[in-house]
């Protein structure tokens, strides 16, 4: 059985630690990234605000009752938007790279097809994560704008 020495066992748990850190570190960095850019759901939108309101307002639980309701449609209709948003978003890049094909190589239009993939970041391409992240809308057939 080989005999470590405490300055090897030392510089073995050394590495062990600084492997932790750096792959507890990258994984950190993306789950927060990815969290970041990814809007709260609606509930807990109209949960903080309704919160808020009872703190600042003082309201009572008969007007947190009432007022309750109207939160909760109001941050679904909100959440619709941002959608709808995004889905319109999605629609004009991918005209843009169909108007911009025919002045691209081949090379370049598989490329610009790469960039529009899920991968690390924010924005509508690399990294989006929302419903449609595969597979951004296609725009309508010619004749049924």
């Amino acid at each position: 059985m080989n005999h470590l020495t405490k300055g090897k066992l030392l510089g073995y748990l050394a590495a062990i630690f600084v492997a932790g850190l750096i792959a507890g570190g990258v994984l950190g960095f993306n789950y927060g990234r990815q969290s970041f850019f990814k809007p709260p759901p609606p509930d807990r939108v109209s949960r903080n605000i309704m919160n808020w309101l009872k703190t600042e307002l003082q309201l009572s639980p008969e007007q947190a009752r009432q007022i309750e309701p109207i939160l909760e449609e109001t941050t679904l209709k909100i959440n619709a938007l941002h959608q709808e948003t995004r889905t319109n978003t999605m629609a004009l890049i991918r005209e843009s790279h169909q108007r911009m094909a025919p002045f691209l190589s081949e090379a370049q239009k598989t490329k610009l097809e790469e960039l529009g993939r899920p991968g690390p970041g924010p924005g509508p391409g690399p990294g989006d994560k929302g419903p449609d992240h595969r597979h951004p809308p296609k725009p309508p057939p010619e004749g049924h704008h």
